[in-house]
């Protein structure tokens, strides 16, 4: 996964947080460092030490330097073993449902349709992402899966990460206009990102993740600035005030 913030140091903080793991288990690449119109990036990765190597993790972190292949409807040999263990899941689950891939040297992207798509993905996506999880551990059974998968029914990741963005667009606003923190309700790890991402470059609020899995949940909290010399509230305001009070003759009086 991927993550932004305004120094490589920050950046991974939020990663490791994100991702609830330790620094010495990661797998960090430095995508991008921070600049005067850019934010810094890094690439976090948790590392499997009962099946990954040394070599393993090195094309893990080489593989991001490597062209995008475009993803298409052929599948590759490592994921077949998924592919069969969701195809027969669904299955033992009764779901009448069949599967459509897009596949490529770093994305696996299954997607469910059928009469049955609303059971596979259950109240807000739970089954969807238990059936990603098991998936991804059958991927790394016998040797280190290196892609990214994503388990999909009907676009409804896509039509909840813009409900998410939506929302997360109204609490800020109002976070920033109360100067109180907002705690949302419990999210997975997609649900939390998509709320970082969506307001990682606000200027008036700051997002972080807290609590324990499953019921790790994100807050939106104010950017508290300092406050400007020259408020219009402030002594020092030089209209207001003038250059500020001196002593002449015994008395406070201002220059003009």
């Amino acid at each position: 996964m991927e993550f932004r913030a305004k120094t490589v140091e920050e950046a991974i903080e939020i990663g490791l947080s994100e991702l609830n793991i330790a620094k010495e288990d990661a797998d960090i690449k430095i995508l991008q460092k921070s600049g005067l119109l850019k934010k810094a990036v890094v690439e976090i990765n948790k590392i499997d030490y009962e099946k990954a190597t040394t070599e393993d993790v090195e094309d893990s972190l080489t593989m991001t330097q490597e062209s995008v292949e475009k993803p298409t409807n052929k599948l590759h040999e490592t994921d077949l073993p998924v592919v069969n263990f969701l195809e027969k899941l669904l299955c033992d689950m009764g779901l009448k449902c069949e599967l459509d891939f897009k596949s490529n040297r770093d994305l696996l992207h299954i997607i469910i349709k059928g009469d049955d798509t609303n059971f596979a993905i259950g109240y807000r996506g739970e089954t969807l992402d238990s059936l990603q999880y098991l998936c991804l551990l059958v991927a790394n059974k016998t040797t280190r899966f290196k892609k990214r998968l994503i388990i999909d029914a009907e676009g409804y990741r896509e039509m909840r990460a813009k409900a998410l963005t939506e929302l997360s667009y109204k609490l800020a606003k109002k976070v920033a206009k109360t100067g109180t923190s907002i705690e949302l309700e419990a999210m997975n790890p997609f649900e939390r990102r998509v709320i970082h991402t969506a307001l990682q470059d606000d200027a008036f609020v700051t997002t972080s993740s807290e609590g324990e899995e499953p019921n790790r949940y994100v807050v939106i909290s104010p950017i508290k600035k300092e406050t400007n010399m020259y408020d219009s509230e402030s002594k020092y305001n030089f209209k207001k005030y003038g250059t500020g009070k001196t002593r002449s003759f015994g008395q406070k009086n201002k220059r003009f």
